[in-house]
């Protein structure tokens, strides 16, 4: 099985997370694949992942100033199965969710990456 869309990603996420949760939390994605046993950091955690796949995060407190609440997926990309745990993030270790793009923003696609 090749790589999964955006649109897969939203899909596989919105089955396991509340509407009025991803409502009111930014989305973000790392395109990148990751393979089984390579080492991720995550904020405070270092993790090997267990599978091929991509790492989805959900900032649910996006307005904080100090900690945020955050779900982590791991997605299979060959199952689309899930490995999820939460988080809290600082100010200091959220930065690397700069890195990535932001899938749904309050439930809605950033209008650059809306379809024309």
């Amino acid at each position: 099985m090749g790589n999964l869309t955006k649109d897969e990603i939203i899909k596989i996420i919105s089955k396991k997370v509340e509407k009025k949760e991803i409502e009111r939390s930014i989305i973000y994605w790392n395109s990148t694949v990751y393979n089984k046993g390579d080492r991720v950091n995550i904020g405070p955690k270092v993790l090997a992942m267990p599978f091929k796949g991509y790492i989805t995060i959900i900032d649910l407190e996006p307005e904080a100033k100090q900690y945020h609440t955050t779900r982590v997926f791991l997605i299979n990309i060959n199952t689309k199965g899930l490995f999820t745990f939460s988080t809290r993030l600082d100010s200091t270790t959220r930065n690397f969710l700069d890195n990535n793009q932001i899938l749904l923003k309050h439930g809605k696609i950033p209008e650059q990456d809306q379809k024309k």
